[in-house]
């Protein structure tokens, strides 16, 4: 037991320090006995009850997410008690994230050094609260970790196994959030050489399966609305929230989506037939509302940047305590600060460390392409908070820490050579 505590004592010690972290702000926050259902969870419940009792698909939310939100229904819970069990289920992927990035960072600094820098991120708001709530940001933060914990282990032993789960893990995560398909795709074609030397291999075998799976997914939308697709939510997304303000921008108009008549008519026709009229909204706005449309898309994307967490504005002091209203603002206002200073820093070193480590290190080239990939596709919606951002928090940190610690050799020299 001493040795097995000995080997393993800083992952037991992030278990515990997040473990601790969670209960505080539970007990000054009240996160765990809210009543309210926050904006989306209707939804990622709706797919989660379709998969479990009807076998469907759901319009928006891909099956491999339901099938995690679903869980709880396995063990006979009620629809109320599947909205709570959101953290115990959130809470070990977020603890398996911050574990995994701990890992990431032994692999180029010492153990010590990489436990005081993964625990900075069980310290970030946003994440920390998205816990209480039937949302996506932390398991889809868990399989991307992961997914790059496997890429690190291929580029380290060049073992076409860890390149074939690890890519895996990226396809799998579009039907966590539909928003990974260009990146998954990326991925896949970044590598497509090593896949095509080892297509008959049994390794490969991993990605042929989460392939498969995509195609399931597929396959039911095809069936029940028509469409050969992932999801609708992208079409939609894109109508509501880039498209409407562009339009409203040109009439001198403030966007509010509680008054948006662009949103009651997306919602009003088949599913199938969102994506012609999106695909046809953008075409026209890319051709005769240039200006506001670029507009719009910068507008989103500081909107995204600067905002704090949402979740923290539905909370309510149930238990009347003195120093509720002074926490809920205190962190609210940290996560602000966090989400801008994060996104801020992790775009502009992203920037320098893709060209900078892309020769040398392409494992750090790609997560800072993630990073930017995130941060940019952000402004296709607004209006939710540091939501969009939380994924890049943990990407971030490993960044920042490899630029300090063990920086990489600078881009003009690496041309020079």
């Amino acid at each position: 037991m001493k040795s097995l505590f000995s080997k393993y004592k800083f992952e037991i010690l992030i278990v515990l320090i997040s473990f601790l972290w969670i209960e505080f702000l539970n007990f000054i926050l009240q996160l765990n006995i809210q009543n309210m259902i926050s904006p989306d969870a209707d939804s990622y419940f709706e797919s989660a009850y379709d998969l479990y009792f009807f076998q469907k698909g759901h319009a928006y939310r891909p099956i491999f997410l339901a099938l995690i939100h679903g869980i709880p229904f396995l063990f006979g819970c009620t629809n109320w008690e599947v909205f709570k069990a959101c953290y115990p289920i959130n809470f070990l992927f977020w603890i398996g994230s911050t574990v995994l990035v701990f890992k990431i960072l032994c692999n180029f600094l010492s153990q010590k050094k990489s436990f005081f820098s993964a625990i900075i991120s069980i310290f970030f708001i946003g994440s920390s609260i998205c816990i209480f709530n039937l949302y996506s940001e932390n398991i889809y933060l868990f399989f991307i970790v992961l997914g790059f914990y496997f890429l690190q282990k291929y580029y380290k032993t060049t073992k076409f196994l860890f390149l074939s789960i690890s890519l895996s893990i990226f396809t799998i995560s579009m039907l966590i959030k539909p928003g990974a398909k260009l990146l998954a795709i990326f991925f896949v074609l970044f590598f497509v050489k090593d896949i095509l030397k080892n297509y008959n291999k049994k390794a490969i075998l991993f990605l042929y399966g989460s392939f498969f799976l995509v195609l399931v997914q597929c396959g039911l939308l095809k069936k029940q609305y028509g469409d050969f697709t992932i999801s609708y939510i992208d079409s939609v997304t894109y109508y509501n929230y880039l498209g409407s303000k562009a339009v409203y921008l040109s009439q001198g108009k403030k966007l509010n989506q509680l008054d948006n008549p662009r949103m009651d008519y997306i919602f009003s026709l088949p599913y199938t037939e969102t994506k012609k009229v999106a695909l046809q909204d953008l075409v026209n706005q890319v051709r005769s509302n240039k200006f506001y449309f670029c507009y719009a898309y910068l507008s989103d994307v500081y909107d995204n940047t600067t905002a704090g967490n949402t979740s923290l504005d539905y909370t309510i002091n149930i238990k009347n305590t003195a120093y509720f209203e002074f926490s809920k603002t205190f962190f609210f206002v940290l996560s602000k600060a966090q989400n801008f200073l994060l996104t801020i820093c992790g775009f502009f070193l992203s920037v320098y460390m893709f060209f900078a480590c892309y020769k040398k290190e392409p494992f750090f080239s790609l997560m800072s392409f993630f990073v930017l990939y995130t941060i940019l596709l952000s402004g296709i919606s607004c209006s939710q908070g540091d939501r969009f951002h939380l994924p890049v928090f943990s990407f971030v940190l490993v960044l920042i820490v490899k630029f300090l610690f063990d920086k990489p050799k600078r881009f003009s020299e690496q041309l020079q050579k």
